[in-house]
């Protein structure tokens, strides 16, 4: 096809995405911004949690968005490749179909890190209140903050176990095992095609001692499992961020009386 020709039909099916895309429902609603509210007075040892939470909740809610238009943008190319021929369908595939299924199945991953290590930092901080002279400020730098961390200053605060919960869905097993393990093998190895390619044709095993070797190939990733993999973690990290949510409600109301106690001392 001359070069003129392709590009006019390449123009005339992204137009065509972008039309469906404009009605796309799927994965559900947005995270929403702005949603809590802060005294408008508070003493300089809360400063650091003051713009804590402003950065945090702005980058969770940007995060869990992002995802939100890499799942629309798939659910989009699916319907409208599904009947173009081969060559265009292959060339749309690799351009603006992988980027987005492997951002997003990265992203899910980072956005789960990034409700830890904001929950972690703010009930530290919060703890202050709480603890007043018993507060020690003895949390590892960032790039260590785990998991483990967060457990330990969450403890004393009742939200924090049923958003623990919540969190431990979000890119679990299940969802691992629904990517192939895309994740491991993207960094580490060779990971699944989306929707072209075969890989892993020779897998090898070391079990209870003993080496071998399989002979096959692992099938790539379609849309059609992907895509509602992808909107089931989502709607779980909406569910995480509700909890969350609850957990900063909590901490602001301890802060409101903190400081309505200080202003009766006086």
């Amino acid at each position: 096809m001359p070069y003129k020709e392709h590009n006019k039909k390449l123009g005339a099916i992204y137009e065509e995405f972008l039309e469906v895309r404009y009605w796309e429902k799927t994965p559900g609603k947005l995270a929403e911004y702005q949603w809590y509210k802060l005294p408008n007075s508070l003493p300089i040892e809360l400063m650091a949690y003051a713009q804590m939470l402003s950065e945090h909740t702005q980058e969770l809610s940007n995060s869990t968005n992002e995802l939100y238009r890499y799942i629309v943008n798939l659910s989009s190319w699916e319907k409208v490749t599904k009947s173009l021929d081969k060559d265009f369908k292959y060339e749309l595939l690799l351009e603006h179909v992988d980027p987005f299924a492997t951002l997003s199945i990265n992203l899910i991953y980072a956005i789960r890190s990034k409700f830890i290590f904001s929950i972690t930092q703010l009930c530290h901080q919060a703890n202050m209140v709480k603890f007043k002279r018993k507060w020690k400020d003895d949390l590892p730098n960032d790039e260590e903050i785990y998991f483990k961390h967060a457990d330990i200053v969450g403890a004393s605060w009742k939200e924090y176990k049923k958003l623990k919960w919540s969190i431990e869905k979000v890119g679990n097993k299940k969802f691992n095992e629904a990517t192939k393990y895309f994740r491991n093998k993207y960094n580490h190895r060779y990971c699944p095609g989306i929707e072209l390619g075969h890989t892993e044709f020779v897998k090898r095993r070391v079990e209870d001692g003993k080496v071998s070797y399989g002979m096959g190939y692992t099938k790539p990733l379609t849309l059609a499992l992907l895509i509602p993999v992808l909107t089931e973690q989502y709607q779980l990290i909406l569910s995480v961020y509700e909890y969350y949510k609850k957990l900063i409600y909590a901490q602001i109301k301890i802060i409101e009386k903190s400081l309505i106690d200080i202003n009766y001392q006086f």
